[in-house]
């Protein structure tokens, strides 16, 4: 008979094992690196995203020929780096009005 206040032991290791099998380290899981993945597929996602975006914006660009595939190959092969250009610094229309 366990006195009041007093845990058993057999209640004292189930609830000590179930901590260490939701401890994610434990069951070879690093949060760290679960977290540094997350954050990879954002990036991963904005940049796609960002990629979409330039190429449907240069699609209607009042721009032909070598200087096309040069922006494509910007936004395509610079990640982040060469949407954010052609956006900001690509070819506008004749009215001055961005793409």
């Amino acid at each position: 008979m366990a006195l009041p206040g007093v845990r058993s032991v057999h209640c004292m290791h189930t609830r000590e094992r179930l901590a260490k099998w939701f401890h994610m380290e434990t069951i070879g899981i690093h949060v760290a690196l679960v977290a540094a993945q997350i954050g990879n597929l954002l990036l991963l996602a904005l940049w796609v995203g960002l990629a979409l975006v330039a190429l449907r914006h240069l699609r209607g660009a009042p721009v032909h020929g070598a200087a096309r595939l040069g922006w494509a190959a910007l936004i395509v092969f610079v990640p982040l780096l060469g949407a954010t250009a052609f956006l900001i610094a690509g070819p506008r229309q004749p009215d001055g009005k961005p793409r």
